[in-house]
C-alpha cells in the first residue's frame, strides 16, 4: 500500500458525501478532490522506482559490507598461512595445520555455502 492512501480514500468520501448531501459547493469541491486523485497517482509509479533504488542501494551497501569483513578476515588470516614456521615436531605440524583447515572452512558459512 501507498502512503497515506488512506487520507486520499477519506477525501474521496468526503467530497462523495458533500455531493450526496447537496453542499453548495459540491461541484468545486469534487474538481478538487479528482485532481488531488490524479496527481496522487502520478506520483505512484515515480515512487515505486525510487522504492527499487533504495532497496537496491541497501543490498549494494550490504554486499560492501561483506566484502569488507571478508578482507579483514584475510588480512588477520594472511600472516598464519603464509608462516613457514609449522615446527619441528609433526604432531603439533598437524594440529596447526587442522586449525587453519577449520578456522578457514567456519570463517564466513554463508560465503563458504556450508
Amino acid at each position: 500500500m501507498f502512503p497515506h492512501q488512506d487520507r486520499i480514500d477519506g477525501i474521496t468520501i468526503q467530497a462523495r458525501q458533500f455531493q450526496e448531501a447537496g453542499h453548495f459547493d459540491a461541484d468545486n469541491i469534487q474538481k478538487k478532490q479528482e485532481a488531488l486523485v490524479v496527481r496522487y497517482e502520478a506520483l505512484r509509479e515515480p515512487m515505486a522506482a525510487r522504492k527499487q533504488k533504495l532497496s537496491d542501494s541497501l543490498r549494494l551497501q550490504q554486499l560492501f559490507r561483506d566484502v569488507e569483513d571478508e578482507e579483514t578476515w584475510i588480512r588477520e588470516k594472511e600472516p598464519i598461512a603464509s608462516s613457514t614456521n609449522r615446527g619441528i615436531n609433526p604432531q603439533i605440524s598437524g594440529l596447526i595445520g587442522g586449525c587453519m583447515e577449520a578456522s578457514f572452512t567456519t570463517g564466513f558459512p554463508d560465503l563458504w555455502g556450508s
